[in-house]
């Protein structure tokens, strides 16, 4: 893990070049915001595809070996 001052200097850095180019820090942070909680819910969606997959194989198995 980086520093913290490094992350921020990165951070800055990249809000600099960003908004130079047009882009208010506000919007920036929107949409940040914005693709964080959609990643988050998409994996929330996956583990729980994932565990319920789990969970139906456990018991398929326990069921063939009674």
């Amino acid at each position: 893990m980086l520093p913290q001052k490094t992350m921020l200097s990165l951070w800055d850095s990249f809000t600099a070049l960003l908004t130079n180019n047009g882009i208010s820090a506000t919007w920036l942070f929107i949409g940040t915001s914005v693709f964080f909680l959609v990643f988050l819910l998409s994996l929330r969606e996956f583990l729980s595809w994932y565990l319920r997959a789990y969970q139906t194989q456990y018991m398929i198995q326990k069921l063939q070996s009674e």
